[in-house]
């Protein structure tokens, strides 16, 4: 399910002020993955009226690797999410530097997941936007103080790349993983033949297309 730390737009009040009555989330609902917020006080707070309310679902901040300042700050205003100053200053003057402004994301979004996890938080969603190697750079900053489940320390996360594939090859083998749009991208970049892409398993799968018998040649 979704949750907003700040304001929904639809909404006049902060979600603090009405948790106490919420009627929590449906059954089915495992977690509640947050709107992108870049102040790490508001999540631990919206965390905290949550858990008074009785609500027993992980609260998941959502992460945005602000690699496109303008955009995310165009998202910003449509979903009520508050750009800080310092934040808007760290961008000031690099419309045409996407490189620097990569570098820049990967770090202030490695720095706001330090900062939840010394409130508490484990798990995040990153907002990818099709940036699957900022992202991934940001993994690798956060590496260097990651630890193996049960060691002392730093993260909870498995560093070994083997171990994750392999994690990857049993799941898809009892249900369908779903790829968002930044790795579907990078899939693309191995300019896979439909053969390939199919594999054996799916290779006589039947194939739909919704639009002309020719947008898929």
């Amino acid at each position: 399910m979704s949750a907003y730390p700040e304001v929904h737009p639809e909404s006049r009040r902060w979600p603090g002020s009405r948790a106490a009555g919420a009627e929590g989330p449906t059954p089915e609902a495992t977690r509640a993955i947050t709107q992108f917020c870049f102040l790490t006080d508001r999540v631990a707070r919206f965390r905290d009226c949550v858990d008074r309310a009785g609500i027993n679902v992980p609260i998941v901040p959502g992460i945005m690797p602000a690699t496109n300042f303008a955009a995310v700050a165009r998202m910003a205003r449509l979903c009520g999410a508050t750009i800080p100053s310092w934040l808007a200053e760290r961008f000031d003057g690099l419309d045409d530097d996407p490189q620097t402004r990569a570098l820049i994301a990967a770090i202030i979004a490695a720095r706001q997941i330090e900062e939840l996890r010394c409130e508490g938080f484990e798990q995040f969603h990153f907002y990818t936007l099709n940036q699957a190697d900022v992202v991934t750079a940001v993994c690798r900053l956060l590496e260097s103080r990651a630890r193996r489940p049960g060691a002392p320390g730093g993260m909870s996360v498995d560093t070994d790349r083997s171990a994750r594939i392999a994690a990857l090859h049993e799941a898809a083998a009892r249900r369908i993983l779903v790829l968002d749009g930044s790795w579907g991208a990078k899939i693309q970049d191995l300019r896979l033949t439909e053969e390939q892409f199919r594999g054996e398993r799916f290779a006589d799968h039947p194939h739909h297309c919704a639009a002309t018998p020719t947008c898929c040649a």
